[in-house]
């Protein structure tokens, strides 16, 4: 029955006239229902049937600002599509409808849908459009709502039943069931009978009756009411040809499925399909163009798919393109397609079951973010840096957005942002966060950077935002119906309506960049695109099965999500140090440090927010503020650690449905595409450590800067006192730097007996190796004017050899030691877990750079490396205290291991803890105790190795050739002096009195063996005599206390193994440049020219390390008070004769060819 009523049915005659001209044009090409014999004759006749009938005028109309029009003119790129598709199929001259006898059946098909179904279908948008764009005509609407009718129904109860959208309807729902069941039809009756009305029909009757209803009123329309009884007549118009698309799906499966797609048979189907879903083909592509896009593939006549999975792929992308307002219900299933085991594809021996997850609502909205995003990111440009002009594009096209600046904008209603609000102090930051990447404010400035977070925010940011709500509602909602909608809407974000702007398209890059079990995971089960599509299964699973694994879902689902995020943010950090390490201009960091910001802020919240140990404690949550830091635009890194800092922020704060193995290893670490970079240490801490990380990349700069020239020693300080000035990106935070770590007091008991030592030693107070630095930056206190065993001055190369190795050491080394031992210190007396952990960590970070490879310049472990490689395991032994036993550079301290698991067993111990005990157990204590025993083994090795230097430099007995190394020793013994002392005072003193600089030699004979006896006499508890080993280059019982496999040496010098050894810290690190050869060359020739014995040379290269890589060869940083090139060279040369003059003033001492070049520190 039809409820509508034509307010004017003679004003319908043209309308009623289609479905007649289309039933004459599919008898003239389909007499009897088999194609006419003579096909080109039956062409001839339909096109000129199809001339000058109402369905061309239909086919022909331009109706420029319309919705629908404009719309399909877009998507087709014809003003006339309509028409120009009939003509082409009628003619069948142009490709590909010009093949043939074999495309006879499709061009057929082609006409027949076109003119039953497309044209009628775009003219009934076309009148209700008409009455949409001006309500205030009644009588025209009342007109256009007439012809809209006659296009659908056609002549009522005549023969134009069957030729109009009406009897599309119905065949459709005469082919679709209700999702779940086998036997209930979309139709009036439940059937499939040849008399059952489509429930689309009937859907689109009442719709088109309410809108005579809306339009009755003779004071004016209904606008509210007639918009939505419009806006439901084209949905479930849609819907009929959604059905139809996947209908003919399934047939082209079940020709590939039999191998046949070269007949007619095939090319009917796949031309049936082509022109059902050409219907439909624009509002699809406006949800989604990827669902478009794959359609069309699906038939591309006459190209016939390769793979059984049309059917699958049409269900799935129709679902994700319904209307609004419509559900799965008024879709529903395709009849024959819901064995027991799965949507199938006949024949059985073919089965393909659909495992895909397909939404049950419509997500229209959701899926628009997508294609909103492209739009913006479109109009940045798809290379290259964007300029203002397209950044102003760009923010158009968000600022029109409906749904992507919505989403940005404000949490949904009820939702709970405040994991959001506790990072950021706003419970929608994404938002504000695009807006300063439109605006260019802080940290946003750089081009390239503002690029790169426009990007990312729209297409990252925002839909992870909007999911993380999302798939909250659907575990927590309660009401499975709305729980399915919000999951729903959360795949068409992860999905997106365009894939390639989508999450899912980062999942998909980030696959390319991963490892796992040794495969690449793209393609692959382990590829989290595969992953999270499964966990939408699992998902919709848990919601049709209640509540209990709802919480689980949830996990699974938005923790392998967030992990597409921690993918890329390891990968940033990797480019990150790789630039740092290549020695990358400030403009190549702009780039990749914005993106690697923008993919950091998706998970940073998730991350912060983490703060229990796998021990059920509360742990601080700061370590996320190095990742950030490091990824800051207005900062360039001056450490190459943010990799190893993004690991160890990951670690332990990975959602905890996700394993670290699911996130894989990345290509470049993998592949070892650069051996320095993304090789972490064991350590990962789980706080802060940024200050103390801080700490060693200044020292880093430092000793990098310092030399023994006085413009050196200038720079050096510079960084010590201002180190912002090393870098004008760096922004040192207060109490963050090195010095104020020497100036620090502190009232633990490290502390507080090194205070009593050096008051009583030196006379000096708190921040006492703050002073002795400065000392020797400034040339005061010792060095202020010290003199020789005659009080004659020294000279002034020679200080400055001193005051440099003062100054590296105070602040390498002795800083850092007395904070480490008063963070253990705070360790044991700390009151809470919290606490205990974080002094623990920054301890740990101080002694090894922390997340930084081991072996981190700068650190005490790398100090204890250098000295493991002078020690072997005893007399006569090659083998040293090392991993390998061998002095190569990647060898590791014995010692530097057995501290790293002191460490690693009091972290395991708070991470796993309960609560903290009263008092610190005596197992907790021996390991604190071992750390510090261990780390001043160390240091004993060092003033130890340095009194046998001493020894050497005196039987040489070259004038003014040990003050560096007097000094050095002397800075050395500061950092352990207090322990010393506290077990003997005289052995302390007699050491104290040895070493102390005045500028005169010292005088002790055999201060090796001095200062061996009295430190052997007074080593801390922990560390067995064997860890101590034995000084290499030492003759065997030197000290009368060894038994010698030969003859026994007892001289410096003499002993096997005793050539070229003897030096300090510096040489091994040093590497003279092709341009400075003829320095080498004078200084060499004018000590043998002057009659040194050639032995001595070797030394004469060691002092010409004094002129090796200053002025020419150094490169300073920009913007740093230097001497200019004229000046440098000035110095050179003046440099170069006071070397040749000291050298003259050795030549006296034969004792000298003993002397050879410095081991490296």
């Amino acid at each position: 029955a039809c409820a509508y009523t034509f307010f004017d049915v003679n004003s319908v005659a043209a309308e009623l006239s289609v479905a007649d001209t289309i039933r004459d044009i599919k008898d003239l090409l389909e007499p009897g229902g088999t194609p006419a014999l003579d096909f080109a004759q039956a062409t001839a006749d339909a096109l000129s049937a199809y001339q000058g009938s109402h369905v061309e005028t239909l086919a022909r109309q331009v109706n420029v600002g319309e919705p629908t029009y404009d719309l399909y003119r877009a998507y087709f790129g014809d003003d006339t599509w309509l028409d120009t598709t009939l003509v082409s199929c009628f003619e069948g001259t142009v490709a590909p409808w010009n093949a043939g006898a074999v495309i006879t059946l499709g061009r057929i098909e082609c006409i027949e849908k076109t003119s039953m179904d497309a044209v009628p279908l775009v003219g009934i948008q076309h009148h209700l459009d008409l009455i949409k764009l001006d309500f205030s005509n009644v009588s025209a609407a009342r007109v256009n709502a007439d012809k809209a009718y006659a296009l659908y129904r056609g002549p009522a109860g005549g023969t134009g039943d069957s030729n109009s959208p009406f009897h599309r309807a119905n065949l459709r729902g005469r082919n679709f069931l209700e999702p779940g069941t086998t036997d209930i039809y979309l139709t009036d009756d439940n059937s499939n009978s040849d008399t059952s009305t489509a429930r689309t029909n009937l859907a689109i009757e009442s719709a088109f009756d309410q809108l005579a209803v809306a339009l009755v009123d003779l004071g004016g329309a209904d606008e509210s009411g007639a918009t939505a009884a419009i806006d439901t007549i084209v949905a479930q118009l849609e819907i009929v040809y959604l059905q139809a698309s996947i209908r003919y799906a399934y047939q082209v499966d079940q020709q590939v499925a039999a191998s046949d797609t070269t007949g007619e048979a095939f090319l009917k189907r796949q031309a049936e399909g082509q022109a059902f879903f050409n219907v439909i083909a624009p509002r699809v592509n406006s949800v989604s163009t990827t669902a478009a896009e794959t359609f069309a593939a699906i038939y591309n006549v006459p190209n016939a798919p390769t793979q059984v999975t049309s059917y699958c792929n049409a269900r799935r992308l129709a679902r994700f393109s319904l209307p609004e307002g419509t559900t799965e219900l008024n879709l529903g299933d395709l009849e024959n397609t819901m064995a027991d085991d799965g949507r199938q594809i006949t024949p059985p021996e073919e089965a393909v079951v659909c495992t895909e997850y397909v939404v049950t609502t419509s997500v229209v909205p959701f899926a628009r973010v997508a294609l909103e995003a492209n739009d913006v990111t479109s109009a940045l440009g798809e290379t290259g840096v964007a300029d203002l002009v397209q950044i102003t594009n760009a923010q158009a096209a968000y600022d029109a957005s409906t749904s992507l600046k919505a989403f940005a904008d404000s949490p949904p209603a009820g939702g709970d942002a405040s994991v959001f609000s506790n990072r950021y102090g706003n419970p929608a930051p994404y938002g504000v966060f695009i807006a300063d990447c439109f605006a260019g404010t802080a940290p946003w400035i750089q081009t390239p950077g503002r690029k790169e977070c426009i990007e990312k925010t729209v297409r990252d940011a925002i839909p992870m935002y909007r999911i993380f709500f999302l798939v909250e509602d659907a575990a927590t909602n309660g009401d499975a119906d709305l729980a399915r909608r919000a999951l729903d809407q959360a795949y068409a974000l992860w999905r997106g309506g365009n894939e390639a702007r989508a999450v899912l398209a980062r999942a998909e890059r980030r696959s390319q960049d991963y490892y796992t079990d040794g495969v690449l995971q793209e393609g692959t089960d382990q590829s989290l695109v595969t992953i999270i599509d499964a966990a939408f299964v699992d998902f919709a699973a848990a919601i049709s099965g209640g509540a209990a694994g709802l919480a689980a879902a949830k996990d699974q689902l938005f923790g392998n999500l967030q992990a597409v995020y921690y993918q890329a943010s390891l990968r940033y950090g990797w480019i990150m140090d790789d630039l740092l390490d290549t020695g990358a201009s400030a403009q190549e960091f702009f780039d990749p440090q914005g993106e690697g910001l923008a993919f950091w802020r998706v998970v940073e919240p998730f991350i912060a927010a983490v703060t229990t140990t796998p021990g059920g404690n509360t742990v601080s949550s700061a370590v996320a503020d190095d990742v950030t830091e490091r990824l800051d635009p207005t900062e360039l890194p001056t450490l190459k650690d943010t990799y190893c800092l993004t690991e160890a922020a990951l670690e332990g704060r990975l959602n905890p449905s996700v394993a670290r193995a699911t996130v894989g290893v990345l290509n470049y670490v993998f592949e070892d595409r650069n051996p320095t970079v993304g090789t972490c240490a064991a350590f990962v801490p789980r706080t802060a450590v940024g200050r103390e990380l801080l700490v060693v990349g200044q020292a880093k700069a430092l000793a990098a800067e310092v030399d023994d020239t006085q413009v050196g020693i200038e720079d050096a300080r510079a960084i010590y006192e201002t180190p912002e000035s090393h870098n004008s990106f760096l922004t040192v935070a207060a109490n963050t730097d090195v010095q104020s770590l020497a100036q620090a007091s502190y009232t633990t008991e490290a502390y507080q007996r090194a205070l009593t030592y050096f008051i009583n030693t030196d006379g000096v107070g708190s921040g006492f190796y703050d002073t002795f630095a400065l000392q020797a930056f400034e040339s005061t206190g010792p060095f202020a004017d010290p003199r020789d065993a005659s009080l004659q001055p020294i000279p002034v190369e020679s200080v400055l050899a001193a005051r440099q190795e003062m100054a590296k050491k105070m602040v390498e080394d002795a800083t850092a030691v007395q904070t480490i031992f008063h963070l253990l210190d705070s360790f044991l007396a700390a009151s809470d877990l919290v606490s205990a952990l974080e002094f623990l960590e920054r301890a740990r970070a101080l002694f090894s750079g922390a997340t930084t490879a081991f072996g981190s310049p700068s650190t005490v472990w790398d100090r204890a490396n250098k000295r493991a490689r002078n020690f072997v395991t005893g007399v006569g032994s090659s083998t040293y205290l090392t991993d390998d036993g061998t002095t190569s550079s990647t060898s590791v301290a014995l010692v530097n291991g057995r501290i790293e698991d002191s460490f690693a067993t009091l972290q395991d111990t708070v991470l796993t803890a309960i609560s903290l005990p009263p008092t610190p157990s005596p197992a907790t204590v021996s390991e604190v105790n071992a750390i510090k025993d261990r780390i001043e083994l160390i240091y004993q090795q060092a003033t130890l190795r340095y009194a046998w230097l001493l020894d050497e430099d005196a039987a040489a007995g070259v004038a003014n050739n040990y003050h560096d190394h007097h000094s050095e020793g002397w800075a050395f013994w500061r950092v352990i002096a207090p322990l010393v002392n506290a077990r003997s005072a005289s052995a302390a003193a007699d050491i104290e009195a040895f070493y102390a600089y005045t500028g005169a030699r010292p005088t002790q004979d055999k201060a090796f063996c001095f200062v061996k006896e009295r430190l052997e006499a007074n080593r801390p508890g922990t560390p067995s005599a064997s860890e101590y080993g034995r000084l290499e280059p030492v003759p065997c019982n030197y000290c009368g206390d060894e038994t010698c496999p030969g003859p026994t040496p007892t001289t410096p010098g003499s002993g096997a193994g005793a050539a070229g050894r003897g030096g300090g810290e510096e040489l091994e690190e040093c590497r003279v440049p092709r341009e400075e050869g003829h320095v080498r060359g004078r200084l060499a020739g004018a000590v043998h020219g002057a009659g040194v014995p050639s032995a001595l040379q070797h030394h004469a290269q060691g002092v010409a390390r004094v002129v090796e890589g200053r002025g020419v060869q150094k490169e300073f940083p920009s913007g740093r008070a230097r001497e200019t090139a004229r000046g440098a060279e000035s110095r050179r040369r003046s440099t170069i004769v006071h070397a040749s003059a000291r050298m003259a003033s050795r030549m006296s001492s034969s004792a000298a060819a003993s002397m050879a070049p410095r081991r490296g520190r």
